[in-house]
Formats: structure tokens, sequence, C-alpha cells
């Protein structure tokens, strides 16, 4: 690896019995090239020296909150381009679920908008309990953290179980995997996100309240595989994902004239956005008084996926649909109409969560029930469909 790519790794090693193979993990992420900075929780001290840890790393390595009087190292550490723990213990996986940062390995995890790789070492009936095992699904499905599951061996007990650590040239493999493969490098996609508005008079205002948080998900998802994210929000108050471009509407209209203007260097859309239908016929510029005696009249608002199929016949392009019933037969319906490659149709009931619940219809009419699920999880989903498209189209 030339040394411009080298990524920067952070290795945290909780305290385990285990703790001796995250650093042969460091010591094989520094032989491909990786710049690995360990980070100790309190106890791991214990069962490795950080004068051993540091030699291998090549770095300082990291168990203090501060390394002078006023700054917080793990501010820094959380640049990083990918954070691993290995070994992740009972105790600390359980911390991370709960939002615990009270030391500096928890604390990066929590600051971080790296991947976060988790690789748990611990006794068998730790590993299967029932609140473990309710967080590690938490963190996988909710907060789209990697886990890297143990193997069944012999554990520290002498037992033999599942619990055992898996080893470090699979956690190692693991990780360029997840820093090397970019799936969808060099192409450009366009996300759409969140509501629009429409305003009745200088303070009113229709809309809804789609939350944004499928659309940024989808478009943290392309970047993590390397492609160049255009995300066109309505008005969220979400954080602007890191790492891609974002372009900020309002209205309907706003939103059709920067989808339309950003499609043409892009391979394919997801209009993940939730436009109003509807506007006013007229625009009053002041507020009008509550005892002001006017008849609303409205009209329908552009139509962005018609309008942007008919202008770009040969993207691909991935359409969302709001029903509150009859679901499959609506979702094929605005396929059809729409001239779609795939349409995600979900339930309003999940409005603003962090969950949804979706059946998926694409353009050779496969119809599958996702069910409820995460919208981390779903935008994999998605992006790998696209991904399936792009090979198909490109070898046609």
């Amino acid at each position: 690896m030339e040394r411009e790519e080298k990524r920067d790794v952070i290795l945290g090693i909780t305290a385990s019995i285990a703790a001796y193979k995250g650093l042969e993990v460091a010591r094989l992420l520094r032989k491909e090239g990786y710049n690995v900075k360990i980070v100790l929780t309190p106890d791991a001290k214990q069962f490795v020296s950080p004068l051993v840890a540091g030699v291998l790393s090549q770095n300082e390595v990291y168990s203090e909150f501060f390394v002078s009087q006023t700054v917080p190292i793990h501010v820094k550490l959380a640049d990083a381009d990918l954070v691993l723990v290995a070994p992740a213990s009972y105790d600390f996986i359980n911390k991370v679920a709960a939002g615990i940062a009270d030391n500096v390995l928890l604390a990066t995890v929590a600051t971080t908008r790296a991947p976060v790789v988790l690789v748990p070492a611990m006794e068998e009936r730790l590993w299967e309990n029932k609140v473990l095992q309710e967080n590690v699904r938490k963190l996988s499905e909710v907060m789209g953290y990697k886990i890297i599951e143990p193997e069944e061996g012999e554990l520290a007990s002498g037992k033999i179980g599942k619990g055992r650590m898996r080893n470090p040239e699979e956690i190692v493999k693991f990780v360029k995997k997840i820093l090397d493969k970019k799936s969808l490098a060099g192409k450009t996609m366009v996300v759409t996100a969140g509501p629009t508005r429409e305003y009745i008079d200088a303070v009113r205002f229709i809309s809804n309240p789609a939350s944004g948080k499928m659309g940024y998900a989808i478009a943290e998802e392309i970047r993590d595989r390397g492609g160049h994210v255009i995300l066109i929000a309505g008005p969220t108050g979400l954080e602007k994902p890191v790492g891609v471009e974002f372009v900020q509407v309002e209205s309907t209209e706003e939103m059709l004239n920067a989808v339309v203007e950003n499609l043409e260097k892009a391979k394919a859309l997801i209009m993940c956005a939730a436009p109003t239908d509807f506007k006013p016929v007229k625009r009053y510029d002041k507020k009008l008084k509550k005892d002001a005696k006017f008849e609303p009249k409205f009209e329908p608002t552009p139509d962005v996926l018609e309008i942007t199929r008919k202008r770009y016949p040969d993207k691909i392009i991935i359409g969302f649909a709001l029903e509150t019933e009859f679901m499959v037969w609506n979702g094929v319906e605005k396929l059809r109409k729409k001239g779609l490659d795939m349409i995600v149709v979900n339930n309003p009931k999940t409005f603003g969560r962090d969950d949804i619940e979706a059946i998926i219809v694409d353009r050779g009419l496969k119809i599958w029930d996702i069910g409820k699920v995460s919208k981390r999880k779903l935008s994999k989903i998605i992006v790998d469909e696209v991904e399936n498209f792009l090979i198909f189209d490109e070898k046609r």
C-alpha cells in the first residue's frame, strides 16, 4: 500500500484474556500498511503492556482522556478511517449500547463517524446472555456497527463453547474488506431526503413529518462503498453527513430543479424524499392575521419522479411510495406509471423512527416483503440492488 493511501485504524483493546490477540491484530494491520493507534481501557493494562502495544503499533498508546490539560484525545481519535475493538468484552459492548462513555475507548466509539467493528470475546454463557444479544442486535441493526461473532473453541475457563475471539488473520481480512474494497468508487449517485415545504404566507406552510433519516442512511451507505453522493435534502434538522456533497432545498420545485441539474453527472437517483403534493395557488408575502378572510386554493406540485424520468430515460431511478393500504398494488402501479427501476413502499407509522416497514418491487415485478427492519439495514438492501442494476445495465 502506498504511503499516501495509508488509512488510520484505531484499535481498542478491552480487559479480556484474549487481549494478547489484539496485539497480534496490531502487528498484522501494520504489516498491511495501516497507521494503527492503540487505545486501552483502564483494566486492559492489567492484560497487556502499554510499552509492548506502543512498540507493535509504532505510535503512542492512549488510555487517558487528556494528553494535555485542554485536549480530550477521543475527539482527535474519532477522525480515524475505522475503529476496531478486538477483543470487545461483555461489559464494553453493553456500555456502548447504553451510550456510556466513561473511558477514552468508549468515548471514541461514541464520537466517531467512521465504521465501527466489534470483535467479542467472552465465556459462552455471557455471549448467550439475552441482554448482550439484544445489545449486539441493536448495535448491528440500528447503529450499523459490524460484529465479528466469536467462534467455538477453548475458553479461558477451559470449557469448550462459543465465545472465543476470532483469529487475528480473519479480523484483519475483514478490516481490509471494509477499507479497501470500494464497489462504487468512481460512481456518482443522487439521493433525496426529507420533506418539502409549500408556503401559504410568510410563516405558514404545508408539509409532512418525513424525518430524512432513510435518505441520509442511504447516502452514508453509498459513501462507505466509495461512491460520490449528492444529497439533496429538504428541511430535516439532521446534521449534514460527512463526506457527501450536500444541496439544501425547501420547496418541491427547488428539489426538482436540483435533481434535474445534478442527475446529468450521476448514474442513479434514489428518490427517498417525500415532496409535498400540493401548494397554494397564491402565496401571501405577509403573515395573515387570524381573522383574515381568505379561501385557500391548492394546485399540484411538480411530480419530481415523472419529470425526471422523461428527462433521463436511461438513468437508474429508485422511488419511494408512502401507502396506508393496498401497498403492493399501489406500489406496482406507481412503478409502472413512472417508469421506475425499483420502488420501496413504506408505511407512515415509521415516520421519524429508526426502523421502517417496507415492501420492495423491482422492474421485473419481483416483490419481497422486507418486514420491519432498521433504516440502516434497509439502506444496505437498497444500495445492493442499485449495484446489481449497474452491473446488469453495463453488460447490456
